[in-house]
C-alpha cells in the first residue's frame, strides 16, 4: 500500500482502478503507515487517525 500511494498521483490512479474515492486511499495509506509502528495495531491507528496523528513522522 505506501508504495503504490507515494504521490498524489499514484494515489489517483489507484483510486480509478479500485474504485474508491481519493480520500478513502489516502485513509488506507494514512493507516499503513501508523501500523508499521510495532506497537500500534489496527484499532489504535484507527484511533491516531481520529486523532489527527496521520503519519508515522508525527507519533
Amino acid at each position: 500500500m505506501l508504495e503504490a500511494d507515494k504521490t498524489s498521483e499514484m494515489r489517483k490512479t489507484l483510486a480509478e482502478r479500485c474504485g474508491l474515492p481519493v480520500d478513502d486511499i489516502l485513509e488506507l495509506a494514512n493507516l499503513s503507515d501508523l501500523t508499521r509502528l510495532c506497537v500500534v495495531n489496527s484499532v489504535r491507528a484507527s484511533l491516531y487517525l481520529k486523532a489527527g496523528i496521520d503519519t508515522s513522522q508525527k507519533c
